[in-house]
């Protein structure tokens, strides 16, 4: 099957390269810390894991809002407060799913071409 000419120009993730050195290394015997996909190095807290189960036997397994639900960021806000004494509402707390996509969002929420970022 010939493929479409557009794929020559993915390039490899570097998150999956860094991970696969890592891997390799680790193969070596040399104790690493990985900044790859950023995978916690602990299991799932029991708690979490409940979370999940009672969620899906709810029937809570559809998308959620862009910016997550309520009830999520009411949990990080009120985290947030009491582990940094912050008083932030929930219109300023937006959910991401990873790391770079915060990132992303963020700087295409604030820079603009020609910019500098230091």
């Amino acid at each position: 099957m010939k493929l479409a000419a557009r794929i020559s120009r993915i390039s490899v993730s570097k998150t999956m390269a860094v991970m696969e050195a890592a891997i390799k290394l680790r193969e070596q015997g040399i104790d690493v810390v990985d900044f790859g996909p950023g995978e916690p190095d602990f299991p799932t807290p029991e708690n979490v894991k409940q979370a999940g189960v009672r969620a899906i036997g709810a029937g809570f397994t559809k998308y959620t809002a862009i910016g997550g639900i309520k009830e999520l960021k009411k949990a990080i806000v009120d985290k947030h407060a009491r582990d940094f004494g912050s008083k932030y509402d929930l219109s300023e707390c937006v959910v991401n799913f990873g790391g770079k996509h915060a990132i992303f969002n963020i700087f295409s929420a604030v820079v603009d071409e020609g910019d500098d970022v230091i």
